[in-house]
């Protein structure tokens, strides 16, 4: 039996319970099970604490019905649980806590078993299945399982607006193993089956996507290589207005090479565009820091795809139907070069005495003494060939003359 002096002497003359209960407090997590918290000692030192970020965090299991107030004034989390019958009004806490136990114990083929059953029949009204699978997004493992097993596609209404869901929709530069998994269960089973339900979620979503989601459904949409195309072309509008700082362009490059006349037609124009679109890039000048002593930096152009692919596709796929699609195809490269050229205009890369696009090509008709990099490089041998095209069959778009177009561009003037 404890007096009052052991207690004083404990917290306060020589200290060591409150010291433990700190380093307890400070390095675990603590649940407090069956305890009023009316001490006066621990009232004070409960208030005491810093923030519950800078420690792991208390909780407290109290009946449901009773005032958090209290305890969230202590910087304790309340976890109700309902009462009993009057008899007994803490006989759940027995179940929960067994149940617990249980829940720690359980190994990954008896998790694999539980998620599989959860979510292989439809959507469970169950509050405990509910909290399980609520549970089990913080867990890799069980969500591996998840990606296995889970099909339907009222699991994903149920997930569409649980955080780390949510987050593959956003802006950012890190995304998590977690949210890798996830990225990968959605482009399996809602982009080329079950597609209505994959858009109606970016619908909602404001049709934004971070680069970690858009790659995941650009790789799907190559592997597996949906019939009919339909499939592929609701999928690249969205894909090509999708957030940027991405590396999914080397999917639809594969995709572009994957086109087949003249089923994929429309999808070849669009790709074609956004994988020759120009950005600007900047450089590190080394000439100048190390010669002037002084940090500078270049202005390059790049595009989205690369000179590999898209050259392979402008001689294999749009060279030898011009007939079909000239027209449509001289807009987007007069529109991509002279983009080209504003960029390095506005950059003071060029003037109107010096063109930068134009010095980095040794000829026009030839990119055989030096060309642009990337995508710059197909455009100037794609205008060379539209206009070769055009003079050679008398073609005109939508009355506009093409060699008249193709020439209003500053770099084939």
């Amino acid at each position: 039996m404890l007096t009052d002096s052991d207690f004083g002497r404990a917290y306060l003359t020589e200290g060591w319970a409150r010291r433990f209960l700190q380093q307890l407090f400070a390095k675990y997590t603590v649940l407090f099970i069956g305890y009023s918290h009316n001490d006066i000692v621990m009232e004070y030192l409960a208030r005491g604490l810093p923030p519950q970020a800078d420690h792991p965090g208390r909780f407290a299991l109290k009946i449901k019905g009773d005032a958090d107030e209290v305890w969230i004034y202590r910087g304790i989390q309340p976890i109700s649980y309902p009462s009993g019958s009057k008899d007994d009004v803490h006989a759940p806490l027995g179940v929960a806590v067994a149940e617990w136990a249980d829940e720690s114990r359980r190994t990954p083929i008896e998790h694999e078993e539980k998620l599989k059953a959860i979510v292989q029949r439809p959507l469970s009204v169950d509050v405990e299945d509910l909290d399980y699978m609520e549970a089990s997004l913080q867990d890799i493992t069980r969500v591996r399982f998840l990606r296995r097993f889970a099909k339907r596609t009222d699991w994903l209404t149920w997930i569409e607006n649980k955080p780390v869901f949510m987050e593959l929709f956003q802006s950012s530069s890190t995304f998590t193993e977690i949210n890798a998994e996830l990225a990968e269960w959605f482009a399996e089973n809602f982009v080329c089956e079950n597609s209505s339900d994959g858009i109606g979620v970016l619908l909602r979503k404001k049709q934004r996507m971070g680069w970690l989601l858009a790659t995941a459904i650009a790789r799907q949409l190559f592997v597996r290589k949906p019939h009919p195309t339909l499939e592929i072309g609701k999928w690249i509008p969205l894909l090509t207005n999708s957030l940027s700082e991405n590396p999914k362009g080397q999917f639809l490059e594969y995709i572009l090479d994957q086109a087949v006349f003249p089923n994929d037609q429309s999808v070849a124009l669009i790709l074609f565009d956004y994988l020759t679109r120009p950005e600007v890039l900047l450089k590190k000048n080394i000439w100048k820091e190390v010669s002037e002593g002084r940090e500078d930096v270049n202005f390059e152009l790049r595009t989205e795809g690369s000179e590999h692919w898209l050259g392979k596709a402008w001689t294999q796929f749009f060279r030898p139907h011009l007939n079909d699609f000239g027209d449509q195809l001289v807009w987007i490269v007069y529109y991509n070069l002279q983009k080209a050229h504003l960029l390095f205009r506005s950059t003071g890369e060029s003037t109107d005495q010096v063109d930068h696009l134009s010095s980095k090509r040794g000829m026009v008709e030839s990119g055989s003494q030096g060309s642009p990099r990337d995508g710059i490089g197909v455009l100037i041998n794609a205008a060379c060939d539209l206009i070769e095209w055009s003079a050679s069959n008398g073609r005109r778009c939508e009355g506009y003359d093409v060699v008249t177009v193709a020439h209003s561009s500053p770099l084939l003037a």
